[in-house]
């Protein structure tokens, strides 16, 4: 029963009787990677690299400016740009009328443009192509259409804001116009300029009058029905007056919001700072031949033992 297993010692009893054999094996193996991860077979592919930090971006609720980033390169918009500007169905070689096709068109812009986070809360792009200027084009379109959807979020929601600032602005501009209507008419119709000063003035010339002797009645009597009339209007004459002294405050700040809010609409920012520009390469990223033969490698010898155990277990029983 034990024969039958397979043990440490059966295995280097074959790799001694088979050695010959899985030198060749090995050889062989080496060959074909080598042969078939060359040029003819595999296209070679270069890489272009970005690194971009997020500027001038507000945060929303617990998302990051780095999350924020990531969200906006991931967009629909920006990817469609990019496949569109740089056609990409054609360089990846993808029939349109072909089941599927638009399945395999992302699959192939997710293999080959790749956006993720780095340890230092800043943005990577890398971007492999068969042309290294194309790569390198490709991540530049990349940073600028993030630009260019930033700027729209962004100038769509301060047009937002600024038709609400242009609500409140009207509608404070046509209350303060109502107020100073009526003081204007308040003024016309009782002749009232200044209620202080000329309640003060009035009530000057009243008590001179009764310290007087010489003075007529009539003239007395006249000036008290001013000091009358401006005890009766001059309530409402300061109501309107500070009304009017408070709305043109208000009406001042949201000016001024209105105007802030103006210039956010028409600024052209920036959202990404670039530590790393991309670059065009001189050197091919992918395939990794090496890394291919390897594998290649330790495949076969593995298949090829295997096999061998597997045979010398046969040959055990019979």
């Amino acid at each position: 029963m034990e024969q039958n297993n397979f043990t440490f010692g059966m295995l280097v009893q074959i790799i001694r009787k088979r050695f010959k054999l899985l030198i060749i094996i090995a050889v062989v193996a080496i060959i074909g990677a080598t042969v078939f991860s060359g040029p003819t077979f595999i296209t070679p592919k270069f890489k272009s690299v970005a690194i971009v930090y997020p500027i001038n971006l507000k945060a929303y609720g617990s998302e990051s400016l780095t999350e924020q980033l990531l969200q906006l390169f991931q967009s629909t918009s920006i990817r469609d740009s990019i496949i569109e500007k740089f056609d990409l169905a054609e360089v990846y070689e993808l029939n349109p009328n072909k089941e599927g096709f638009r399945h395999n068109l992302l699959n192939e812009y997710n293999d080959h443009i790749v956006v993720s986070r780095t340890n230092f809360e800043s943005v990577k792009i890398e971007v492999y192509d068969e042309s290294p200027v194309r790569a390198r084009d490709i991540a530049n379109e990349l940073i600028q259409q993030l630009n260019y959807k930033a700027r729209k979020l962004h100038r769509d929601i301060a047009l937002e804001q600024l038709k609400i600032a242009q609500g409140s602005l009207d509608f404070q501009k046509s209350l303060l116009d109502s107020i100073n209507t009526e003081l204007s008419d308040l003024r016309r119709g009782s002749g009232l300029l200044d209620y202080e000063i000329q309640t003060e003035r009035i009530t000057e010339g009243y008590l001179r009058m009764l310290s007087e002797t010489r003075v007529p009645q009539s003239r007395i009597d006249e000036v008290r029905r001013m000091l009358d009339d401006l005890g009766e209007k001059g309530g409402v004459f300061m109501a309107l007056t500070q009304m009017s002294e408070m709305g043109h405050l208000n009406y001042n700040d949201l000016l001024v919001e209105y105007q802030t809010i103006l210039r956010d609409v028409n600024r052209e920012l920036s959202y990404t700072q670039t530590v790393a520009a991309p670059e065009v390469a001189d050197k091919k990223a992918l395939p990794v031949r090496w890394l291919i033969v390897v594998t290649a490698l330790i495949s076969s010898l593995l298949v090829a033992l295997v096999i061998l155990l597997l045979f010398e277990k046969r040959q055990i029983k019979d």
